[in-house]
Parts: structure tokens; C-alpha cells; sequence
């Protein structure tokens, strides 16, 4: 009998980051281009018409912008900078109760999975940071080594999809995360931990209720 899965998303969750773009931030911050680009998505419009678009067709156009900049760089240069951004920043982002959840189901015997929609560059990382040895991504599309600053897979609201596709299969004994669109992961857990923060929990409440999510705890982060 195989082990129990347990699905672990990473943003916000294991860490607090949003990893996608502070890799971004950390990588091309400098850049003056790269300043450019985050001035105008950070503008109430640039804001509006990304929303919208999350909602109706899940696609994040400021995060693809974003990925432009990747453009170029080859696989070896992309580690060397997801190396980099680990030391220096990620590692002092990381959420200690969360760590503490994933340990207890690794010492239960259970199967970890990541399951993110972060790079695949960095969902790797984060993988071999913590000992675990599967994980599913967004991934970065290569020409001959070299990226093309596109995705050639994206798992922004497709984590069940890709599970599924991948042999990941229902019932998962427990979903840990703090995406209010993974409340089809948790539907289909045994358990789930909710990570949010105090301002976050009426959003899940609603979700819970309108969803029928049951046998959940919160983990309150800030």
C-alpha cells in the first residue's frame, strides 16, 4: 500500500513570499527596466485589469511581464541566481509552524508532495532545502538550454489538474496552505491546515462554509 499524500504549496505557506516575484525583485531589482516594470504594475489600473483577469481566465499578466526579464538566461545562470536568492533572502522568510506540520506527517511516513505554482527553478530548491523529494510547478520554457521568459507549464489555479495528470490521486490525507483557490485540495483531504493571517480568516470562513470544508485547523501567521 503506497503512502499517504500530503500537499504542501509553498508561497505564503512555507514561506512568507510571494517566491515567483521576490526571485524577480532580487535577481533584476537593480535593473533599471526592471524598476520601470514594477512601478507601472504596481499602479491602481495595472492592479484593476491583472485582478480581473486572475478571476476570469487565471492568468497573471504582471507576473508575466515579470518572467520576460528570465529572457535569455541560461539553466546554469538561472540556478546560480535561485542559489542566491535562497541564501539571501528566502531562508529568513521561512514559517516555522509550517515547517513543524510538514516534519510530523514526514515522521508519520507519509509522502510529501510541493505542489506550487512558483518557477520550477525555485520549487527545486526549495525541495532540496528541505528534503523533499517530489514537487510539481510552473515551468520554465528552454530553447537549447536557454530560457525563452515564458512558461511552458503554468499551475496558477490548475494544482488539481496537474495531480491528477501526474498520478497524484485522491484522497490526500492532508493539503497545507494558505491559497483560498486550494479549497478543491482540502475538499478532497482527510485534513487540512489553513495558514492565514487574522485579516485573511474571514475570506477562508466564507470559503469553508460556501465549500463544505471540513476537519480543518488554522495555523495564524502575521
Amino acid at each position: 500500500m503506497l503512502p499517504a499524500i500530503v500537499i504542501i504549496d509553498i508561497c505564503g505557506t512555507l514561506y512568507a513570499s510571494n517566491t515567483t516575484m521576490d526571485f524577480l525583485e532580487c535577481s533584476f531589482g537593480s535593473s533599471k527596466i526592471y524598476r520601470l516594470y514594477r512601478n507601472i504594475s504596481k499602479t491602481f489600473c495595472a492592479r484593476v485589469v491583472n485582478k480581473l483577469l486572475l478571476q476570469v481566465f487565471s492568468f497573471d499578466l504582471i507576473r508575466c511581464f515579470g518572467i520576460l526579464f528570465l529572457r535569455g538566461k541560461t539553466k546554469d545562470e538561472i540556478k546560480v541566481m535561485v542559489d542566491k536568492f535562497y541564501s539571501s533572502f528566502l531562508k529568513f522568510r521561512m514559517q516555522r509552524e509550517s515547517i513543524e506540520i510538514v516534519e510530523s506527517y514526514r515522521k508519520k511516513g507519509c509522502r510529501l508532495v510541493l505542489v506550487s505554482a512558483t518557477l520550477d527553478c525555485v520549487a527545486s530548491k526549495v525541495a532540496e532545502e528541505l528534503h523533499i523529494l517530489e514537487y510539481l510547478s510552473s515551468e520554465l520554457c528552454y530553447d537549447k538550454g536557454v530560457c525563452l521568459g515564458k512558461l511552458s507549464t503554468d499551475l496558477l489555479h490548475n494544482k488539481r489538474k496537474a495531480l491528477v495528470k501526474c498520478g497524484y490521486l485522491a484522497p490526500y490525507e492532508m493539503t497545507v496552505s494558505d491559497n483560498l483557490s486550494d479549497f478543491d485540495l482540502m475538499s478532497l483531504s482527510s485534513a487540512s491546515y489553513i495558514v492565514s493571517s487574522c485579516q485573511k480568516k474571514k475570506k477562508w470562513l466564507k470559503v469553508i462554509r460556501d465549500k463544505h470544508i471540513s476537519n480543518f485547523k488554522f495555523l495564524i501567521v502575521k
